[in-house]
């Protein structure tokens, strides 16, 4: 930018008046570019990185999947042109390019193009289990009462599974803390005896094998009642 400085005479007097002007341009060089990914489908979130190049005014960013502008719906742009890609599908698929353009001056760049691979997961979740407490299901108790929770996952490598209490009170390596639970040697069921209301949470299981480290959460939501409401 440059300052002009104007003098007006008049009346014996003179008025200074300081003009910024700014210069409008637009670089062509990226100053970070999205690289290609690999996920499995099913992450919950991905992030493309792009910051644009450098202009005045600033760059406007939108995003192209093979080719065209980007229409899905789990995605968003942050401030800084950055794609976010979250819960994602085998249909987020495709070469994805961060695109920058300055209208004033008509002008517009692209990126390298990325490709986003979307792997089938190496553990699943099956829908088929009659019997089994599990995926956001539920459960209601009364105190005494013993429950098994199943993490209902498998894998052809079978999976390292570990257990929480809540976000962060991990039951598994921890049996001193958690007396009356007991999971089992394969360590795909959880088993609470006696529960009492202190028992009441959320109950995750995470999967993960070597064939592409996956991690699959599975929640139970389990709900301990008073027995006397029952009296």
């Amino acid at each position: 930018s440059s300052g002009i400085n104007a003098e007006y005479g008049g009346n014996n007097r003179a008025l200074t008046r300081k003009t910024m002007v700014n210069a409008i341009y637009f670089t062509t060089q990226f100053l970070e570019e999205p690289s290609n990914r690999t996920v499995s489908a099913g992450s919950l979130v991905i992030t493309l990185t792009c910051t644009p190049p450098t202009s005045y005014p600033p760059a406007e960013v939108s995003w192209l999947k093979d080719g065209d502008p980007l229409t899905d719906e789990n995605t968003l742009i942050t401030p800084t042109g950055s794609l976010i890609l979250h819960h994602l599908t085998t249909s987020n698929e495709g070469k994805f390019t961060c695109q920058a353009r300055n209208d004033l001056l008509g002008v517009k760049a692209l990126s390298r193009v990325a490709v986003l691979v979307i792997t089938e997961p190496a553990i699943e979740t099956p829908r088929n289990l009659p019997t089994t407490l599990w995926n956001d299901r539920n459960v209601y108790l009364t105190e005494g009462d013993t429950v098994t929770i199943t993490c209902g996952v498998y894998g052809e490598e079978q999976p390292t599974i570990t257990w929480y209490k809540g976000i962060n009170q991990k039951i598994t390596d921890s049996p001193a803390s958690f007396p009356r639970f007991t999971i089992s040697d394969d360590e795909y069921t959880l088993t609470i005896e006696r529960v009492t209301m202190s028992d009441t949470a959320t109950y995750l299981c995470i999967a993960e094998n070597s064939v592409g480290s996956d991690e699959v959460p599975v929640s139970t939501p389990i709900w301990v009642v008073s027995s006397l409401q029952f009296t």
